[in-house]
């Protein structure tokens, strides 16, 4: 079984013991004075994006060069990526949820979904992205998605956003969603935008 699998929520003691461990293994492989001289939003998060890429697929998306002035209804960014258990656990750090329907194969096999599901949150959150890509400055204003199917670990998930409405003071009605790789919709929402100029 893969050893991530088996990876179970831990208390405040036991992920510092953890992190210290990993920091001296880190250490070690890197150089001990290297690796400790580091900036703490330097190399230390290199090397974090370094290991992360070797379990899930790693991806920063070139936001087109582009005026804001070429938004307009209609249109339409997307972005693509596979979901793979490092991202469900990484999500689970960062949010504090530990629902077992996501970790645990045996648990999840007595629901509906028949096996773990991804985070709804983790899905959506694709849909960042694809708004990032619009040209200018994005800022949220106002999201809204509704969960339509499960999404699994391994599933290729396409969130894509589409610009439908121009509001005052350069705001926008954007229409989202997340399909897998079946093409079947799995979330879909509308967002609000500000785009700075």
């Amino acid at each position: 079984m893969n050893e991530l699998n088996e990876l179970k929520p831990i208390g405040r003691m036991q992920r510092e013991v953890l992190l210290t461990l990993a920091e001296n293994y880190l250490a070690g492989a890197f150089g001990i004075e290297d690796f400790f001289d580091l900036e703490r939003n330097g190399r230390k998060l290199e090397i974090i994006k370094d290991i992360y890429s070797t379990m899930a697929e790693f991806k920063k998306v070139k936001k087109p060069d582009l005026s804001p002035d070429v938004v307009k209804i209609g249109y339409k960014t997307s972005y693509t990526k596979k979901i793979e258990y490092a991202d469900v656990y990484l999500f689970s750090i960062v949010s504090g949820d530990w629902n077992p329907i996501h970790h645990d194969e045996s648990y999840a096999a007595k629901t509906k979904f028949k096996r773990r599901v991804v985070h709804g949150m983790l899905t959506s959150s694709l849909i960042s992205n694809a708004l990032a890509l619009i040209p200018g400055t994005i800022v949220l204003i106002k999201n809204s998605v509704e969960y339509l199917k499960p999404v699994y670990v391994g599933d290729t998930i396409t969130a894509e956003a589409e610009i439908f409405e121009e509001l005052p003071k350069n705001r926008y009605k954007v229409k989202v969603d997340c399909r897998n790789q079946n093409n079947e919709i799995v979330a879909k929402g509308e967002c609000i935008i500000l785009i700075w100029k």
